[in-house]
């Protein structure tokens, strides 16, 4: 499925290719799935099926989320936002029939530290998947991280 891609979730097999998530729960162990790809008008987004194990601060949370896979990172705030939004267009359905983790609980960092020159320099940016609010901590608060990353599809226009 290269082309004609709408917006949605989708499956990503080891080849890269997207699968609805019909189609992939048909194959025998439908949980060898590590991530699911949430496209929109914005792009498209890799989502790790489940937080990483354990709890970062934020230098840590950058760290283990790059080490997840090349190319993959914490979420920006925007992104995070895309990822709540998401939940209701069958995002956390999808990861949890792949054997994943909803995005609906708890507080994961994003990428973003607060860089305002009249800010605390400790601060980074968190969001809550219950809620969807995008809040802020400091940086040595310890809070899960689900990494994402770009992925390239090539849409028919």
């Amino acid at each position: 499925m290269k082309n004609n891609i709408e917006n949605g979730i989708y499956i990503p097999d080891a080849n890269r290719e997207l699968h609805t998530l019909d189609a992939w729960m048909q194959r025998e162990d439908p949980t060898t799935a590590p991530t699911v790809v949430l496209v929109t008008d914005l792009g498209a987004l890799e989502i790790a099926k489940e937080d990483l194990p354990g709890e970062f601060n934020f230098d840590d949370a950058q760290e283990a989320a790059a080490d997840y896979r090349d190319g993959f990172r914490c979420p920006t705030r925007h992104e995070a936002i895309e990822l709540y939004d998401a939940r209701f267009r069958g995002l956390d359905d999808a990861l949890t029939k792949i054997g994943g983790q909803p995005i609906n609980d708890g507080w994961r960092w994003t990428s973003e530290a607060d860089h305002d020159p009249e800010c605390n320099s400790s601060i980074a940016f968190i969001y809550g998947g219950l809620t969807g609010s995008v809040g802020n901590s400091s940086k040595y608060g310890t809070y899960s991280v689900r990494p994402v990353g770009a992925f390239r599809i090539d849409r028919d226009e």
